[in-house]
């Protein structure tokens, strides 16, 4: 089995406080036959002990969806509430044996929300 070095890439920003998605094609040469499981975290800092911004998605978990080659990471506007910044991410892909053998990382940009303040007519 393959064993693949870490991509990256700098997912484009998000309003806080939105609901939103994160949507991206697999290559047609990457092996989705291997994918046993998909993990998503974003991070205050870089490293494992650094703080978990938003709580980890999971394939196994249905947070996240795999369908043919495309990856659908959905957040919630509770999830997108937590902190605004530029944080990041990692997102692994497990395979049977339980070990990631592909990698995706960069940074995850949430732009603080201006205004939020109630509009009462």
């Amino acid at each position: 089995m393959a064993t693949y070095n870490k991509a990256t890439y700098n997912i484009p920003a998000y309003q806080q406080g939105n609901v939103a998605d994160f949507e991206f094609d697999l290559d047609s040469n990457f092996p989705i036959y291997e994918i046993a499981d998909i993990s998503f975290q974003v991070r205050k800092g870089q490293g494992v002990t650094k703080e978990l911004i938003i709580p980890e998605k999971l394939l196994s978990g249905a947070t996240i969806t795999l369908t043919d080659r495309t990856v659908l990471i959905t957040f919630s506007s509770e999830e997108m509430k937590l902190q605004y910044g530029s944080f990041y991410y990692e997102i692994d892909f497990i395979n049977l044996d339980g070990d990631p053998f592909a990698t995706i990382g960069g940074t995850f940009t949430i732009e603080k929300e201006t205004n939020n303040q109630k509009v009462t007519e």
